[in-house]
């Protein structure tokens, strides 16, 4: 008997953790800055719960920055939070996406029930450059929509971003860093950078600029 009351008292224990952890009465405050120290309005913000080891599928929760760059990130659960944002149109990618995109600067936020709410600071930066162009069947001149794009730093190969092309899709890639770029669809030989046959070089780009690749893939011989 005495044994059953103890599984019990340790199975009630855990529930009331799990429901605290689950208060969902959290609140981030913070402002975005860029590397230059200016705010940043426009910016999509979301965080991530580092505590909260559960198995979950659901869309990504963004918020946006204000005017002075000021957002506000509320019905979070109790947890240990990385925060980052991102702003596309202005070249500045989600530094938590990858490290390909880290930038060293994460902010933290530690909620509790006796810490509620919390404020933070979220630097983004610095500007990515931009890889633009298009891909194309290297026979028929067709276009080719179904390939995928691989990202990463040079020394860190292992470490990578993938994308999908979609009709004028852009690409941000690091500045001032070293990365690789390569480009494969299905029935095509691989594209690496700087172009077909290539084992690969690396692409070192400043902020801002953009490349245009017009990609022409082989069909694999049959």
């Amino acid at each position: 008997m005495l044994k059953h009351v103890f599984v019990a008292t340790i199975s009630c224990l855990a529930i009331n953790i799990a429901l605290a952890q689950q208060d969902g009465t959290g609140i981030i405050h913070g402002t975005v800055i860029n590397e230059t120290g200016q705010y940043v309005p426009g910016a999509n913000v979301r965080v991530h719960n580092t505590s909260d080891h559960r198995i979950q599928v659901r869309p990504i929760r963004y918020v946006e920055t204000d005017k002075d760059g000021k957002f506000t990130m509320d019905h979070l659960d109790w947890g240990l939070y990385k925060v980052y944002a991102l702003k596309e149109t202005e070249l500045y990618p989600d530094s938590g996406l990858s490290s390909v995109y880290a930038n060293g600067l994460t902010a933290t936020a530690n909620l509790s029930a006796q810490a509620p709410s919390a404020t933070v600071v979220v630097t983004i930066g610095p500007k990515a450059a931009k890889l633009t162009g298009s891909i194309t069947d290297g026979v028929t001149g067709k276009p080719i929509t179904n390939a995928g794009i691989r990202v990463w730093r040079w020394n860190e190969a292992n470490d990578f971003i993938l994308r999908s092309t979609k009709p004028n899709r852009d690409i941000l890639v690091p500045a001032n860093i070293q990365v690789g770029i390569e480009i494969q669809a299905p029935g095509y030989e691989l594209w690496r950078y700087p172009g077909a046959g290539s084992n690969g070089q690396p692409l070192l780009l400043k902020p801002a600029e953009t490349l245009n690749a017009e990609v022409r893939l082989q069909p694999k011989a049959q």
